[in-house]
């Protein structure tokens, strides 16, 4: 199994995402393909500006949407895990889109 940790802390949605020219973290991690099983950890409390841009992500579309227009296919043995210590940002439609574990002390 492959885990790849993403950290959305101090980083814009330009570093995360990319742009039409530049290569982002989070789409260099969703682009890459395997065999094996493979989670994607994004690690820190998101932004909703930030989130709201995986909704095609998370929905039956399970594709991402450059801002150059490229789509780019969730592979099959992907998952995504947000780990965050907060949900108070999040949208109800990202927080209906996914399943929450709450870990307390």
């Amino acid at each position: 199994m492959d885990i790849q940790v993403v950290r959305m802390k101090n980083n814009s949605n330009d570093e995360f995402y990319g742009t039409a020219d530049k290569k982002g973290i989070f789409t260099e991690a969703f682009r890459e393909r395997s065999d094996k099983p493979r989670w994607i950890v994004i690690e820190g409390d998101q932004n909703p500006e930030t989130i709201e841009c995986l909704n095609t992500v998370l929905d039956d579309n399970k594709v991402l949407v450059h801002l150059n227009k490229e789509r780019i296919p969730l592979c099959p043995n992907t998952r995504i895990v947000f780990e965050q210590c907060s949900s108070e940002g999040n949208s109800p439609a990202f927080v209906s889109r996914c399943g929450v574990v709450l870990v307390e002390n």
